[in-house]
């Protein structure tokens, strides 16, 4: 089967898409040069040690209660056409990702590009799309990778930004969690219980500790007030510890993610789970805040120096943060969303 080309699919979901990392072109570049923009210091966390990410995620199994009527985050009208989706795939039925040149697996691109094809079928029930959908869902998981039962949606290109390096084989929290809502929302459609399984493996991904060697992306360290311990998965997992950012909307894509998965399965360490993340989102405010001006991409200061503040991404995440306060049900979210919306907007 041919790998994927890059697809005008992802851009039309403009109002989730908002972040570099999310699809396209830029979003992946392999060298990208950092934005000039404002660079403030922020007391960094520690790392913890002690404690398996499955025992510090039962830890907050109580601290909120969750939603079971919230729909996807990615269930929303979309503006695709059914001649757009079919004008984009390649004679073997795939959407392809073009990066430099080369054509490439993209993880974040395609589930973008499925989430809006998803929409559209649910919006005008043409086999077609359901075919489409059907296939690249195939090739996305044709190209995952098993280890010890946890399922990995791999990058095979490096990724670089400032001194930021990921080598190959990389893997994101943000693309697990994009996946995980991929086939939720596949669920949704068909009602194949094939789908729940894999959702199992990739939800298992979650519980991998972090290691010098190895897949992983669940990031334990204490929380700024240092009372505590905060969960965060990284988009970018670095070798080098100091280089992990905690990306703010990638850490949330992966949280929706977990929402997905859990109101199909139910399952109660997921929702410890949705519920770990979400605590260090909330107490992790001052961390990418940027008062008077758009937020920070990322919540450490390598991060701010390396993407800088940029404006859409900061409307993505409040929108995020809205959605977190549905699922969580709890305000001090919304309350949040609202302060960045007056800091700017």
């Amino acid at each position: 089967m041919r790998i994927p080309k890059v697809s005008q699919i992802s851009f039309l979901l403009a109002s989730a898409c908002l972040c570099a990392s999310c699809a396209g072109p830029h979003a992946a570049s392999n060298s990208d040069t950092p934005p000039e923009s404002p660079v403030s210091e922020v007391q960094q966390s520690e790392p913890v040690v002690a404690l398996t990410n499955d025992e510090v995620a039962e830890k907050y199994a109580s601290e909120y209660t969750l939603s079971d009527s919230t729909p996807s985050h990615y269930d929303q009208d979309t503006t695709l056409t059914v001649n757009e989706v079919l004008g984009m795939v390649n004679d073997d039925g795939i959407i392809e990702t073009e990066i430099n040149g080369h054509i490439v697996y993209h993880p974040v691109s395609m589930s973008w590009n499925l989430l809006g094809i998803i929409n559209l079928y649910e919006e005008t029930h043409d086999s077609r799309l359901l075919k489409v959908a059907q296939d690249n869902v195939k090739y996305l998981l044709d190209g995952s990778t098993v280890i010890d039962g946890s399922r990995w949606f791999e990058y095979q290109f490096e990724h670089s930004r400032g001194e930021l390096r990921m080598d190959v084989p990389w893997v994101s929290g943000m693309a697990q969690g994009m996946v995980l809502s991929v086939l939720s929302r596949m669920y949704d459609i068909t009602h194949d219980d094939k789908y729940i399984p894999l959702m199992r493996e990739i939800f298992q991904s979650f519980s991998v500790q972090k290691s010098t060697e190895g897949h992983w992306f669940t990031n334990l360290m204490k929380c700024p007030d240092s009372s505590s311990e905060c969960m965060y998965f990284e988009e970018y997992p670095a070798a080098v510890d100091s280089q992990n950012t905690h990306v703010v909307n990638g850490h949330m894509y992966a949280i929706i993610g977990l929402y997905d998965y859990y109101r199909i399965t139910k399952d109660a360490l997921a929702a410890s789970y949705i519920n770990a993340g979400s605590y260090a989102q909330l107490h992790s405010l001052d961390l990418y805040r940027n008062p008077g001006a758009p937020s920070y991409y990322a919540m450490t200061n390598f991060g701010h120096k390396t993407w800088g503040a940029p404006e859409k991404y900061h409307e993505g995440v409040i929108a995020e943060l809205r959605f977190i306060a549905e699922i969580c049900q709890n305000d001090e979210f919304h309350q949040q969303a609202s302060l960045l919306e007056q800091d700017h907007s």
